[in-house]
This record gives structure tokens, C-alpha cells and sequence, in this order.
């Protein structure tokens, strides 16, 4: 088993907290690997051998507040991993050269593919008559995605001009992105439609928003689009649609994933390649 080191700094805490609580590490010469969350740590332990230190920084935010002195001045002991979300689409890239992005919207899109997939619903719909029958990795994949891509455009251009809205008052089930694709007037509803978004900050964009947003930001890649746990809730739901009766969640079928995604995978990645020549710059082995 990896025995990669974990930081868990207090939730309240910013860039300067950080500061004092890794430097020590960085000036004995230990090597840091800054993340967003537990589930970025879950796969990186398997990822990197254990002279790492992992530190989650809980959230996007506070990741790119790491000082950036700590980063100039220990450019071989300390790097993070940010999952991209839009930053590939907005054509946006980090504030140092030591951050580096997933290849994906996320490292659940980046880790998803059909081969995975596959192994999941063979696993999962085996007591089912005809499982074999009844829908490919690949399949599955473009469905779900293709479903959530309206959606996915309003979570866009809620980050692009900064609407506020909260997205965590609607469920895949209760969208259905599962069955058919969730369009554009039942998301900003349901959206909307939730007190939690009937606040002064919240901006109200209206469905020929969106439509004109989509219009000018053509995405032919969803996987840089869509959001892995949007996909992993809606595979869940898909799959107890086909009669799955275990009590999976959906932290648990992502789980799933980081199980059988495997480092041969991983080094088949752009996130690899640019941590490899940090690697190489460096004389620093990490990868595991």
C-alpha cells in the first residue's frame, strides 16, 4: 500500500496558514503536492509514491492563494494539482508553472473511459439478463454526456460571469439527466425555482442566455464541459434504472473508478507529461 504522507490544514484557514504549515516540510527538502479535496488525495496516494506529502486545500480558491514566494522559492519541493474545470475552455491557464491542470473538466472526466466503464456495468448489472446487451462503456459515456451538455453550459456561464447560483439545490434524479437530456428551461426552473438562489447576489440569466452563450462557445470535447460528479450521479441513476438494487452512492462508484484506473493510464495524460518534466528539470521522482 502507498504510505503518501497527508496534511489536513483547519478548513478556516488561507494562503498564509498554508505558508507557515508547509514550509518546514519544503525547507527539509520534502516534496509537497497541494490539492483541492479528500477525493484528489484518494487518487493521488495511489498516483505518487510515498516521499510525497499530500495537502488538501479544500477548494479551488485557496489552492491558487498558496503563496506563490513558496512556490518561487521551493520550485523542486512543491507543486499542485487543480482540476481544470473551465479553464481549458476559457482558454485561461494557472498562476505558476508549478500548478499544473487535469486533462479533463476534473480527474473523474480525465479518469473515465470506456475500458473503465465497461469493467464498471459488467460488475454492476452482472445479475441482470442480458447485461452484455444492454449498453456499451463507450455508449454510456456519450450518452450521459451528451445529456448533461445543456446543463454543463449553465454552470459555464455561471463561472464566466460570475451568477452565484447555487447548483447544489438540484439532484441528477430529480433533473433526470439519466434518462434524457436536461434542457436548458427545466434546469434554470429547478434552479431557480429554490430559495437558496433567490438571493440580491444571485444573477438571473434567462434561457436565450444560455442559448447565445452555447452559440458563441462551441465545446466538441464534453468531457472538458461536463462535471465528473454531475457524470457519477447520473451513471449511478442510469444504472438503478436498469434494475441495480446495491446500495452504491456516488462517492462510492467514484471510488470505483480510482480503483481501476490504473498508472499506466495516468502516463498517458497531459497532467503527466507536464509533471514528468517537472520530474526531469528537477531530479525529483515522484510518479509512482
Amino acid at each position: 500500500m502507498n504510505n503518501t504522507t497527508t496534511i489536513v490544514p483547519s478548513a478556516s484557514s488561507e494562503s498564509a496558514r498554508f505558508a507557515l504549515e508547509i514550509r518546514g516540510r519544503l525547507g527539509n527538502d520534502e516534496i509537497v503536492i497541494a490539492v483541492e479535496g479528500n477525493d484528489d488525495v484518494r487518487v493521488n496516494r495511489k498516483l505518487f509514491k510515498k516521499n510525497v506529502t499530500l495537502i488538501r486545500t479544500y477548494g479551488k480558491v485557496r489552492l491558487l492563494n498558496i503563496d506563490r514566494e513558496l512556490f518561487d522559492l521551493y520550485p523542486r519541493n512543491l507543486i499542485a494539482i487543480k482540476d481544470a474545470d473551465f479553464d481549458h475552455l476559457n482558454g485561461t491557464g494557472t498562476p505558476h508553472e508549478n500548478i499544473f491542470l487535469t486533462d479533463k473538466h476534473d480527474m473523474e472526466m480525465t479518469m473515465i473511459d470506456e475500458e473503465i466503464a465497461d469493467s464498471i456495468l459488467a460488475e454492476q448489472l452482472k445479475d441482470i439478463e442480458n447485461f452484455d446487451k444492454i449498453c456499451s462503456g463507450r455508449e454510456l459515456i456519450e450518452t450521459l454526456t451528451i445529456n448533461l451538455r445543456e446543463y454543463s453550459y449553465i454552470k459555464w456561464l455561471n463561472d464566466v460571469c460570475g451568477c452565484n447560483i447555487n447548483f447544489g439545490v438540484v439532484t441528477m434524479h430529480g433533473l433526470g439527466a439519466a434518462s434524457s437530456p436536461i434542457h436548458i428551461e427545466t434546469a434554470l426552473e429547478a434552479l431557480y425555482n429554490n430559495e437558496a438562489n433567490d438571493r440580491e447576489e444571485v444573477k438571473k440569466v434567462s434561457e436565450e442566455d444560455v442559448i447565445t452563450f452555447v452559440e458563441k462557445h462551441p465545446c466538441e470535447d464534453l468531457a472538458l464541459l461536463v462535471c465528473g460528479h454531475d457524470f457519477c450521479s447520473s451513471m449511478l441513476e442510469w444504472m438503478k434504472g436498469k434494475g441495480v438494487k446495491n446500495n452504491v452512492t456516488r462517492s462510492g462508484l467514484e471510488g470505483m473508478i480510482r480503483m481501476l484506473y490504473s498508472s499506466q493510464k495516468f502516463r498517458t495524460t497531459k497532467l503527466y507529461s507536464g509533471i514528468h518534466a517537472w520530474e526531469t528539470k528537477y531530479g525529483r521522482l515522484i510518479v509512482a
